[in-house]
């Protein structure tokens, strides 16, 4: 006689804990789920994906968002990045061996003596800053309006302005929080949430 093998269904894999163990924080809408300089304190790994990781940071958060494409997100501020670091060591570089101290010393004392192609890569450095920066107030605003936040176009553009990791840290744990239930409390820098990609 043959024996019949039976064969078991896997378990369910567990749900998705953060490291610290923190219960998950249900986001109210209407407001933002953390408060501005929340990331410092209770998810230490925000900062580094909203200051040193920033490309990685708003791929991650408008995906999961389900407003634009991680991939595309991702090229697009990774060129703006390369490129950005590209233009300021050439103009450093220059000015310091035109014997200049830096591109804006160069700017201020040498003026109409300084060759047309800095002057052009000088402004276009400076073109990308103000591009980037009308990019990520226009991603807080986007969120904004996602996800109905109580939140005015001139405070998105102030704390966008002058604390731009803040806003991107809090961004990213508004979307996880909401999207989620917790907040990733890693740097990976993966698209998908763990409780996704457990399941």
């Amino acid at each position: 006689s043959r024996k019949r093998m039976c064969r078991s269904t896997p378990p369910a894999p567990p749900p998705y804990v953060p490291p610290s163990g923190d219960a998950p924080v249900p986001g109210r809408k209407g407001e933002w789920a953390h408060g501005l300089c929340a990331c410092w304190s209770m998810c230490p790994s925000i900062p580094v994906l909203s200051s040193v990781l920033f490309c990685f940071g708003y791929a991650r958060s408008l995906s999961r968002a389900g407003i634009f494409p991680y991939r595309d997100v991702l090229i697009i501020t990774t060129a703006y990045f390369i490129i950005h670091m590209i233009a300021e060591a050439v103009l450093t570089a220059y000015a310091i061996s035109a014997g200049y101290d830096d591109e804006d010393d160069a700017i201020e004392e040498g003026g109409p003596g300084l060759p047309p192609w800095f002057m052009l890569l000088h402004r276009m450095v400076h073109a990308m800053s103000t591009a980037f920066w009308f990019l990520a107030v226009f991603v807080r605003v986007r969120l904004v309006q996602t996800y109905e936040i109580q939140e005015n176009a001139c405070t998105s553009c102030l704390v966008s302005t002058f604390c731009p990791p803040c806003a991107l840290g809090q961004q990213i744990m508004h979307v996880d929080t909401v999207e989620y239930g917790v907040v990733q409390q890693d740097c990976s820098l993966e698209e998908k949430h763990p409780s996704v990609v457990m399941h």
